[in-house]
């Protein structure tokens, strides 16, 4: 009976959650085209086109694969200690391609970056369906570089025709990544985009990462910003790593959907989203946000814990309902934080600093991962629980620093709303998007 309604409330909460979120998105639309006549410019609605369907090809793509990764390498027979290493392999993988990708980007430009997303990406899923563990490996090193190159590549190439190349508004920026944020092929890309290249480019790597470090040195906030953004991005990778085996070891043998799951936890995502985007949030300040989503995050996060059995082996049904509901509240939290991050981030760090910053930011974020990854999940006595309880962990100093953050904020009298509109939210599905 548990089982029936899990999957039956799961089916009606992504179904009702995605109709909402389409019903929101028309009526904004709606109130945009009419308080902005201008933005039916044909140019304009040519651009949103042409870089629309790439870039969400490719988000979907990838939130496809997610959350069958566990499973495919459970199903393949390798234990915990193997798994872990290969999530771990496409985690440094990541690092070295956010890093590297600074150098391609002043070198060759954000097509090239775009298609070469794509060309690891298509590689990575091309190897999946090979059991061995070297060419699984090889993959994972492909999986990396991809989610290195998901976002900002087709974010700034974008941003560069809308603003360089065909001097539109800046304002009207917000419709097209407000459909990426809430709605991504190669060949299109070839034919259809030009090549872009930053002003100044090519700058040396050193030369970049010295203005960056410098920025941090000469800006506290900015500073603190990015030690929150660690706390964050580590818990959500940390949940997406092990909410799939929580739920293998609560399947035992039972017909269980993990795409409806899956699903479920993404329209919770967006509701967030929605939610920190709507006129009840509108009149809070961006630090009050994030501290409140980091506080409600981790109190759902901890009630799921607190209903977790040691070993999970005796997990009862009764008590499912409960964790899912707590995933989801969680999910709904980091939907809101993560916007709310990124308007402070557009708020403090200037543009040509962020990518630098968000390089230099995923070095201890991989380190903090695989660490917990590699020392917890081989456990053979509740593994998976000790993970999230460091999640909570980390959701703890994010909140911390966050009251930190939106008590300086406050006492400077800053409202915390971006001021540099070369920066909108676009998230990956992996949350948001984060490097699987």
């Amino acid at each position: 009976m548990i089982q029936i309604f899990l999957n039956g409330f799961s089916w009606i909460f992504a179904i009702g959650a995605t109709a909402l979120s389409v019903y929101v998105i028309s009526e904004k639309k709606n109130q945009q085209l009419q308080s902005n006549r201008e933005e039916n410019n044909r140019e304009f609605r040519s651009l949103q086109k042409q870089f629309l369907f790439p870039c969400l090809t490719v988000l979907f793509t990838e939130s496809i694969q997610v959350p069958y990764l566990y499973v495919l390498f459970f199903y393949y027979h390798y234990g915990p200690m193997q798994i872990g290493a290969l999530y771990i392999v496409g985690l440094i993988s990541n690092v070295f391609f956010k890093f590297y990708s600074l150098h391609l980007l002043s070198r060759y430009g954000r097509r090239f970056l775009c298609l070469l997303c794509i060309f690891t990406g298509s590689l990575a899923c091309t190897l999946k369906p090979f059991s061995s563990f070297a060419v699984l490996t090889l993959s994972r090193l492909f999986d990396g570089a991809f989610a290195a190159l998901v976002s900002s590549p087709f974010q700034q190439w974008y941003t560069h025709q809308h603003l360089v190349t065909y001097d539109f508004p800046v304002e009207w920026m917000t419709s097209t990544f407000y459909i990426v944020a809430i709605g991504t092929a190669a060949l299109f890309i070839i034919k259809q985009w030009p090549e872009n290249k930053a002003i100044d480019a090519p700058i040396p790597m050193t030369s970049v990462m010295k203005k960056a470090l410098g920025h941090l040195r000469s800006s506290p906030i900015s500073l603190v910003i990015c030690v929150v953004s660690c706390f964050i991005d580590t818990a959500s990778q940390l949940f997406i790593f092990v909410w799939a085996p929580l739920f293998m070891k609560y399947r035992s043998g039972d017909y269980f959907s993990f795409g409806i799951i899956y699903s479920c936890l993404i329209a919770s995502h967006l509701l967030g989203l929605l939610f920190q985007s709507s006129e009840f949030t509108r009149k809070i300040s961006n630090s009050r946000l994030l501290l409140g989503s980091t506080i409600v995050g981790m109190t759902a996060l901890y009630i799921g814990y607190s209903q977790l059995p040691l070993p999970l082996s005796r997990w009862q049904h009764d008590d499912a309902p409960y964790v899912l509901m707590a995933f989801l509240v969680f999910e709904f939290a980091m939907g809101m934080a993560n916007p709310s991050m990124d308007a402070l981030q557009s708020s403090f760090i200037p543009g040509p600093q962020r990518p630098a910053l968000s390089s230099l930011s995923s070095v201890p974020i991989t380190l903090l991962v695989s660490s917990v990854i590699w020392a917890l999940f081989p456990s053979s006595l509740g593994g998976e629980q000790k993970i999230i309880l460091a999640t909570v962990i980390c959701l703890f100093f994010a909140s911390m620093g966050s009251a930190l953050l939106d008590m300086v904020l406050t006492r400077k009298g800053y409202n915390a709303v971006p001021t540099h509109p070369d920066h909108f939210y676009l998230p990956t599905t992996q949350n948001p998007q984060q490097p699987i």
